[in-house]
């Protein structure tokens, strides 16, 4: 023993050395962050620094973090002011914040102030002329590495202490330089740092990966227990089936040869289709409904108490609506915050009720936050206040995906999405301080890491997509030791799919081989914990996942043999992927499986014979697919693929190509003009599908002269006027002269 504590002392010295090292430059614009966690500890650290002190040591000067205020740019303003010297010195000085361990045990919305003072600091650090030091207790330097990772990116160093509050060495240290104290802080002035404007227009539903939501206490009323779209983990809103997302790039070929990456534009292109982040739910769950009440072995932080002078604690008349401030102030006067806080819950889950019933629309969203937000505001110890603040960051993180009252894709603009999807990241970084002992609330530590991970994987979108795409890595493998296959295998499952899209999404802009290799691996455990038989549309759709991601690896190594596990897969899907009971889903697939299969043709250690298979193979492929696509788009109303139309028309027109005029194939005359009156019908198609000064109608076109021309090189003037007998009349003067 010891011999441990010799060498935690000696290991605490080595760090202080390295932090008395650092402060001693001098330097301006410097963020360090030390870690400790025992106060008495961390006062004798500090008092060290201080007493070490020379003439030539930059000034070091202690701020207290005012809990209920947490402004500590203002503080240090205000020292600043009233000590102008400080100015003056050629050193610049460090302000060392103390204190921070006081904000884990206050309210929820003191802690996201605390927050977004961090993230300020981005943007006035090229005009600061001091340096920071951040002493944190060890449980937020993990939520402020996540949730604020614009103030991450400048930190200088970390020094993290060991915990041991005697394993510092004892020294005399003298009583610290003092200045004059400085007047109190100012109240935060309204709009000085602006928060979210609740108020939007409403707009229609969208398709969405899921986010989970904390588990209910009570039963489900009536009508509610069914099983949701595919797509929702752990949650009871029913969001409207997922978005598969498309693999976007180009590469140009020449005429005829191998189809590259995926496009949006009619050109010599593949396109392979990934499914986004989808938690699936299982069957039964139930609503959200008030009161909320602690779990077993919960302890409520601080939870108020009535006085002789409080209200009386009655129970709160339902409230259907917001109250108006007025309203408010006649409430509080009758009744305990903890009765409005209750109140506020049971009106945020009346919204949340309609949002799982199919209204999740913008105005709707908006009063969910107002009234979630106002429970806490009200009752900041409010008991499961992590699964409060979880939910919250649900309905935030819904709304960034809304852009207008009608659309229900994504927004384009960052500025559009970017409060919301911060004001999340806030919600569940803050869930997670007030979880203080994730091993024994794993369920809820869990899902709030993995819908941590889906925001960080939006927000990569828009903003620092590697480091982002890492974070949103790192939550849903931290979810990943809390959700254990023997705790709850379909969470489990589900979670490692979210993983599998985030390594996929990372490897198209970093280490592709690498990252491609772990979101096979994290798929293949995926699929583990789904029975087909019963979970059909879940287990396809990893099956989908995996196989695309076969496909990508295949363009960087082991090309043959990853696409032949690129076809099994894709085949797995389409067993379950029916065109009866998937039809979008199943054309999508069937897209992807008709890339695979052309890829495989085009490698050289085939026969022809194996070659020209794959090539029909493909060939039927994409005919499923663009079949399916039109049936569906005649629907009323017209039902979407997830796939670009008019670039599967156009790879199914070089396919067809492909089969009628390879010389190794040597199939008859007859077999080849049907061939290519295939390959003309895939292009027209296209072509009817697009505006006539556009570039994709151009290549259509081009492509339609070379076919025309095919027919004559191999069915004479008999062949060709079987292929002008099918263009349509307007064409046919642009077209006879370029033959």
């Amino acid at each position: 023993m010891a011999q441990a504590e010799t060498t935690v002392a000696h290991s605490n010295t080595v760090i202080y050395q390295r932090l008395y090292k650092a402060l001693s430059v001098g330097l301006r614009r410097q963020i360090f962050v030390a870690v400790c966690d025992p106060v008495p500890l961390r006062d004798r650290l500090s008092e060290q620094l201080h007493a070490g002190q020379s003439a030539s040591f930059p000034p070091l000067i202690t701020v207290r973090l005012n809990a209920e205020n947490p402004n500590f740019l203002n503080a240090i303003a205000t020292i600043l002011q009233d000590n102008p010297h400080l100015k003056q010195s050629k050193l610049s000085p460090t302000f060392e914040i103390i204190g921070i361990e006081d904000l884990t045990r206050k309210s929820a919305p003191l802690q996201q102030r605390f927050i977004r003072h961090l993230r300020l600091i981005e943007r006035h650090l090229p005009q600061l002329d001091f340096s920071l030091l951040l002493w944190l207790p060890r449980p937020w330097l993990g939520n402020i590495r996540q949730a604020v990772p614009e103030f991450w990116r400048w930190h200088t160093g970390v020094f993290e202490f060991s915990s041991e509050v005697d394993s510092f060495p004892e020294e005399s240290t003298p009583s610290r330089p003092s200045l004059p104290p400085p007047p109190p802080l100012s109240p935060l002035s309204e709009g000085e740092f602006p928060l979210v404007t609740l108020q939007f227009k409403p707009y229609s539903p969208l398709p969405i990966p899921q986010q989970e939501w904390a588990t209910p206490r009570t039963p489900s009323p009536p009508g509610l227990d069914e099983a949701p779209p595919e797509g929702l983990d752990e949650g009871h809103l029913n969001p409207p089936e997922s978005l598969e997302r498309a693999a976007d790039g180009r590469e140009d070929t020449a005429e005829g040869e191998t189809p590259l990456a995926v496009s949006g534009e009619l050109q010599d292109s593949t396109q392979v289709t990934l499914e986004a982040p989808i938690d699936p739910q299982e069957s039964g769950e139930t609503v959200l409904e008030q009161p909320l009440e602690a779990t077993d072995g919960e302890t409520p932080l601080d939870p108020q108490t009535d006085s002789p002078e409080s209200p009386p604690s009655e129970p709160i008349p339902l409230l259907f609506s917001f109250p108006s401030p007025e309203e408010l102030e006649q409430l509080k006067a009758s009744y305990t915050l903890e009765s409005i806080a209750q109140g506020f819950l049971h009106l945020g889950q009346q919204y949340r009720d309609r949002i799982a019933q199919g209204d999740p629309s913008r105005d709707i969203l908006t009063q969910a936050i107002q009234a979630y937000q106002g429970a806490l505001d009200c009752h900041p110890t409010l008991p499961l206040a992590a699964e409060v603040l979880n939910d919250l960051g649900n309905f935030y993180w819904m709304r960034s995906r809304i852009v207008s009252d009608r659309e229900s894709r994504r927004p384009d603009s960052p500025e559009q999405a970017f409060p919301d999807l911060e004001e999340a990241l806030i919600c569940y970084q803050t869930a997670l301080l007030h979880i203080t002992d994730p091993q024994n609330f794993a369920t809820t530590y869990g899902m709030i890491h993995n819908n941590l991970g889906a925001a960080y994987g939006d927000l990569a979108r828009y903003r620092d997509f590697i480091e982002n795409m890492q974070l949103s890595i790192a939550a849903y493998e931290e979810a990943l030791k809390y959700r254990t296959p023997d705790s709850n295998p379909t969470k489990y499952g589900s979670t490692q799919n979210n993983l599998g899209t985030a390594y996929w999404h990372l490897a198209q802009q970093h280490h592709p081989i690498e990252n491609l290799r772990a979101a096979i691996a994290a798929y293949t455990e995926a699929s583990q914990y789904y029975d087909p038989s019963e979970d059909f549309g879940p287990w396809a759709m990893i099956q989908n996942n995996l196989g695309t991601a076969y496909w990508n690896l295949s363009q960087y190594e082991d090309s043959i043999n990853s696409l032949k596990k690129a076809v099994i897969a894709y085949e797995r899907s389409l067993r379950y992927r029916t065109a009866k009971n998937a039809p979008a889903a199943c054309a999508a697939t069937q897209n992807n499986l008709g890339t695979a299969y052309w890829h495989l043709s085009t490698a050289e250690n085939f026969s022809s014979r194996s070659k020209q298979d794959y090539l029909e193979r493909a060939a039927a492929a994409y005919g499923i697919a663009t079949q399916l696509a039109q049936q569906l788009s005649h629907q009323d109303p017209p039902i979407p693929v997830n796939f670009d139309c008019l670039a599967t028309y156009n790879n199914l027109g070089l396919v067809h190509y492909q089969l009628a005029t390879t010389d190794g194939f040597l199939l008859p005359t007859d077999i080849k003009l049907e061939y290519l009156e295939a390959s003309l019908q895939a292009y027209l198609q296209a072509l009817t599908a697009v505006p006539p000064d556009s570039e994709i109608y151009q290549t259509a076109f081009n492509y339609i002269v070379r076919t025309v021309q095919a027919f004559y090189q191999y069915g004479g003037i008999q062949g060709q006027n079987r292929a002008l007998s099918q263009i349509p009349g307007p064409l046919l003067p642009q077209l006879l002269p370029r033959l």
